[in-house]
């Protein structure tokens, strides 16, 4: 078990990292106007709803909580590239850190996200937003990418 502890955890750091420009794309992508609320946000929002804790929450205080869910989200997919790597020996590059990334956006707002119906229609980021979105996670990924070499 201690074995894979090690590059999880240092995935984790990584996560947390490469959560941090791929946030700053995000808010770009917002300010430009190509999203009208940043999909975490939108998301943790609906996940308290469902779960019947929305009640009483400011809009301040779902934004910090889902500021905390995207990085530990982040996080958490930097442990995942981690341990992916040294499981199946992939090699530590930019461009494998980018298709990661590509794969962690396909997976939730192609995969999980509509397959649960979180994101309402009339919320969903758009063209723009899209392609806002694609990047902030190719963006994610490269930074995996680019941390990973240093190991």
């Amino acid at each position: 078990m201690n074995t894979f502890v090690k590059p999880a955890a240092r995935g984790a750091v990584w996560g947390l990292i490469a959560t941090v420009p791929m946030s700053a794309v995000m808010v770009v992508g917002q300010r430009l106007g190509w999203m009208r609320e940043q999909p975490p946000e939108t998301l943790t929002e609906e996940g308290l709803s469902r779960a019947g804790l929305l009640d009483g929450k400011s809009t301040e205080d779902v934004r910090v909580f889902a500021t905390a869910n995207h990085f530990a989200f982040g996080a958490a997919g930097g442990a995942f590239y981690a341990l992916l790597r040294w499981v199946a020996s992939i090699p530590a590059t930019v461009p494998v850190g980018i298709a990661f990334g590509l794969g962690i956006w396909a997976a939730s707002y192609r995969g999980w996200i509509p397959a649960m119906n979180i994101l309402p229609a009339e919320q969903h980021p758009g063209r723009r937003g899209t392609l806002v979105m694609i990047a902030a996670h190719a963006v994610y990924g490269a930074t995996l990418g680019a941390l990973s070499r240093r190991a």
